[in-house]
């Protein structure tokens, strides 16, 4: 199988694994069919309109429909979860589909299933029904290729995310004995190209391959090297004599926006090690392997880019980050209708800052500029370059243009002293004489205006929440003050007087 045009069939497209092998794919020459249980999940992806995929929504469990929607494909990835109220019915779901997916495979007469489980043989929990998902698939005609991998790491991972979590903001951790447990991670691309070879390589066909980066390392090593990546100091780590997987995915629930269901069988790997028996899979598929390090300093820099492609809570509800982010990020978010064209209020937001102000509350900016002085920032000095025109990447005092788009938005970056990185956000709404929503194109032409502001906040480590919580109660009177500001500024702008 050469892969060019050649048609594969991807289950699970709407999850973390399956909406980046679908792009990885595409570029590798082949045609993709997703299958989905709500093709509206996919409608936002930026591969979705390419001519060379297809999104066909499908019941899992009929095996007729799934036989038809895998006519004409080459192979099928198997990336498919079922999802239920608890962990009986979740196991019996998942055997369920896998018999149906595995008769209509052979029906579909399909060269070969690749199927990616976790590591690792736990006989009770939700991994166990994993492992007979796997009988289950190799025991009809289809040949089945099953790829075991431990840890991945790479932005937006269940387990990179929990181990991100911890170490920002846990400075002093007592952990359980899984924290000396060993692992083998693996970085997402590697285990994307894993997939993809899978499909020219024939020997792989019918085996089960362990996957794994080049280093078997502690989940304390884990930390140390993800404390050092983010700029923390190193996180002291209290083994205690226990094992209590309950607890510890309660734990990790408390301190991280990973709700207990998906930490719980998570916590179940960490009891064991987790660590590949053979490098066949490298053997048959060889390809550069990153190191933990690497990996973990490629998700970080995916993170600060905002450039998650997909999240491990793609499939659903994201509990606790905004959708923008795949970070910890705080938000004060406030808005007002303004009676007055974008163009208005435009031009008052590019006066803020320097000489003009900030529109209400200069004292407290002029003591948050001070205080940033003495601790070695910038401070208000470098007020502004002109007092009316704003241009993209020029400082407005402690701030830095970030994004400017005229009569749409204004995106400011911090550059003071703070333990964590802070944007200041305003974007612009052209509204009707009624006051409705107008399309963007619209702006030059719309007679009132919807104004956003949204402060959003990275912290690092506890001192960057405490540094957040601490300075709440200060938003509320600024921002209030500034968006009234700013509206006033704007009224005397629309109607030709002069700014004060």
């Amino acid at each position: 199988m050469t892969g060019h045009l050649k048609r594969v069939a991807v289950t699970g497209a709407t999850g973390y694994i399956g909406g980046r092998l679908v792009p990885r794919l595409l570029e590798a020459g082949y045609a993709v069919r997703c299958l989905v249980r709500s093709a509206r999940k996919l409608t936002d992806r930026p591969w979705a309109a390419d001519p060379r995929v297809e999104i066909v929504q499908v019941d899992f469990s009929s095996p007729d429909g799934l036989a038809e929607a895998l006519c004409g494909c080459a192979a099928g990835f198997y990336l498919v979860r079922a999802a239920a109220s608890s962990d009986g019915e979740h196991g019996a779901r998942d055997r369920e589909i896998a018999r149906h997916f595995a008769a209509a495979a052979e029906r579909a007469r399909l060269a070969r299933i690749v199927y990616l489980r976790p590591l690792g043989e736990i006989e009770d929990g939700p991994p166990a029904s994993r492992q007979e998902v796997e009988r289950i698939l190799a025991s009809y005609a289809t040949p089945v290729t099953v790829l075991r991998a431990a840890m991945i790491i790479g932005s937006g991972s269940a387990s990179f995310e929990i181990l991100r979590y911890l170490v920002e903001r846990l400075p002093i951790m007592v952990t359980t004995r899984w924290v000396s447990t060993e692992c083998q991670p693996i970085a997402v691309r590697n285990v994307l190209e894993y997939l993809i070879r899978c499909l020219s390589v024939q020997e792989p066909a019918g085996l089960t391959l362990d996957i794994g980066g080049p280093e078997a390392l502690t989940y304390r090593d884990l930390m140390r090297i993800m404390a050092e990546e983010r700029g923390l100091r190193r996180r002291i780590v209290i083994p205690m004599p226990l094992t209590i997987p309950r607890l510890s995915a309660v734990w990790i629930h408390l301190v991280t926006p990973i709700g207990y269901r998906v930490a719980a069988p998570l916590v179940e790997g960490l009891r064991r090690r987790l660590v590949c028996r053979t490098d066949e899979a490298q053997r048959l598929m060889p390809q550069e392997l990153l190191t933990v390090r690497e990996a973990i300093r490629l998700a970080l820099v995916r993170i600060q880019e905002r450039n998650v492609q997909t999240s491990w809570s793609s499939a659903g509800p994201i509990p606790g980050d905004p959708d923008w982010s795949g970070g910890t990020v705080l938000t004060d978010e406030r808005g007002l209708d303004l009676g007055v064209p974008p163009s208005a209020v435009y031009r008052t937001l590019c006066r803020l800052g320097g000489l003009n102000g900030w529109y209400g509350s200069d004292w407290l900016w002029r003591l948050r500029g001070g205080i940033d002085r003495l601790v070695g920032g910038p401070g208000l000095r470098r007020g502004r370059r002109d007092p009316e025109d704003l241009g993209f990447g020029e400082a407005v005092d402690f701030w830095r243009v970030q994004g400017l788009e005229r009569n749409r938005l204004l995106t400011l970056r911090a550059e003071m002293k703070v333990p964590g990185v802070a944007e200041l956000h305003f974007e612009i709404e052209p509204r009707d004489s009624h006051g409705d929503p107008l399309p963007p194109e619209a702006a030059d032409r719309a007679p009132r205006s919807r104004l956003t502001q949204i402060a959003r906040f990275r912290p690092l480590g506890l001192a960057g929440l405490g540094y957040w919580y601490a300075m709440v109660p200060f938003h509320r009177i600024v921002f209030t003050r500034m968006l009234a500001g700013i509206r006033a500024a704007a009224e005397r702008d629309s109607a030709g007087s002069p700014r004060e």
